[in-house]
This record gives C-alpha cells, sequence and structure tokens, in this order.
C-alpha cells in the first residue's frame, strides 16, 4: 500500500505518495518556522536515522524554538539506548536558558548514560530554581554524589523549600557528618513538615551510623539539640525493646 502524506502550510495542502521521507525534508528546509519544525517531528518519528543530521542542525542552530523542536523529537522517537547525541548534548548544556529545553537535555544525557555529575554541579546555583531542583534531582541519582557533599551543603543552604526538599531527596544513602550542622539550621527555620523538609532529614539520620544516644552525646555538640532530639525518637523505641 502506498503511503500518503500531508501537511498544512500556508496556502493549501501538500500531499505526498510516494517518498514521505523525502517529501518531510522538502518541507522542513522550505518552510521556515512552525511548518518546517513539524516536518522534522514527524520525519523522526517515522524515519529517525534518516532526521539525524536534521536534528543537529537544529540544535547547532542557535534558534530556541528549533532546539526545544530538535530535543522534543530526540526524548519522543530516539529508539532505546540510542547515546547518539551525547556529545552535542553535553556542549549545548552550558548555554541552555530555556527551562523545559534544560529538562529535556538533562534527561536525554541521563538516559543516554552520560556522566552527568559534573555537568550538574555548576546549576546547583543557577538563578532559575527550575534549573537547580532538576539538577539536583538528577545529581542524586549518580552513584558518585558522595564525593561531592559540599556542592550538596551550599544547595541546603538555598533559600526556597522545594531546593532544599530536593537536596535532601537526592543526598539518600549518603551519611556525612558535614551535613548535621546544616540539618540542624534546617530544623530550626521548619518547625512544622509542612514542606517535608523535617521528615527528609529524619530518612536521612536513619541511615547514619549512630547505635545509640550515648553515642550521640559524646559526638554531638550540645548545640545541636533539634538533631539530637529526631536521633533520640529514631533511636529510643530499641532501647525501650
Amino acid at each position: 500500500m502506498r503511503q500518503r502524506f500531508s501537511l498544512p502550510v500556508n496556502e493549501g495542502e501538500i500531499c505526498v505518495e510516494h517518498d514521505p521521507a523525502g517529501f518531510l525534508c522538502g518541507v522542513h528546509a522550505e518552510e521556515p518556522g512552525e511548518v518546517g519544525r513539524s516536518a522534522l517531528q514527524i520525519l523522526a518519528k517515522f524515519k529517525f536515522g534518516q532526521a539525524k543530521t536534521l536534528l543537529r542542525e537544529m540544535l547547532r542552530s542557535g534558534d530556541m524554538a528549533g532546539q526545544l523542536a530538535a530535543l522534543e523529537s530526540i526524548q519522543w522517537y530516539r529508539p532505546k539506548g540510542d547515546a547518539s547525541f551525547v556529545e552535542e548534548l553535553a556542549a549545548l548544556l552550558p548555554d541552555v536558558a530555556d527551562e523545559r529545553s534544560f529538562r529535556l537535555v538533562t534527561m536525554i544525557l541521563h538516559d543516554s548514560g552520560a556522566d552527568m555529575l559534573p555537568m550538574l554541579l555548576p546549576f546547583f546555583g543557577h538563578p532559575h530554581k527550575e534549573f537547580r531542583v532538576q539538577a539536583l534531582y538528577l545529581a542524586g541519582k549518580s552513584e558518585a554524589k558522595a564525593g561531592c557533599v559540599e556542592a550538596f551543603l551550599a544547595a541546603l543552604e538555598d533559600p526556597d523549600p522545594r531546593v532544599q526538599h530536593t537536596a535532601l531527596q537526592a543526598l539518600g544513602g549518603v551519611p556525612d557528618p558535614r551535613l548535621l550542622p546544616v540539618f540542624e539550621k534546617l530544623l530550626q527555620q521548619h518547625k512544622t513538615n509542612k514542606d517535608y523538609i523535617r521528615s527528609n532529614i529524619r530518612g536521612l539520620l536513619e541511615g547514619f551510623p549512630f547505635a545509640s544516644m550515648e553515642q550521640v552525646e559524646k559526638e554531638l555538640p550540645s548545640s545541636m539539640r533539634q538533631v539530637k532530639g529526631m536521633l533520640r525518637k529514631i533511636l529510643e523505641p530499641y532501647r525501650r525493646n
């Protein structure tokens, strides 16, 4: 059966019956703006391999709408395990200014198996909150995160509770003593669990190697009242049993 494709353009409708890939490439080349971007996305959906060169061109174009369309096509239609855009996206990442594009670039790089942590650390202090949140979220998936505690400490000092919350969740499995003074500050700052800061700190404290309150009292200064109080709630049930 012959394939029949059609795309709306400025006037009427263009149809093709024989060479849909060539037709879509032609529309992309001849029609600027949304029509050309749509043609490329359709090509990527059905013939991803043939779309790769054009997608790379759009990534390098400097046009934000074109870059976003290319990123969406890569995210939606690339075959599972395809890591062919890692080099281009790693080079693009430092200059991404659009929130959605940043999320797509980082997701594609992560799913492609790229070593993300070094790329993400500069974004822990990005002026826009959503960049900070996304960077921290993906950094938390890195097996090397325990070696970057200083960067996470700075993120925990962020004034935005959502950023603090994401940083705490990212630190799962990292029982580093340097975190304890910052936990104390956060517990003093958040008197209730409205932003889920207290419950996340408790979850992290449960992973610290304290065996008894005697050990806690010996190793932690008296100024850490909040942390000690939370550790007491964690440890004392075991003592009663």
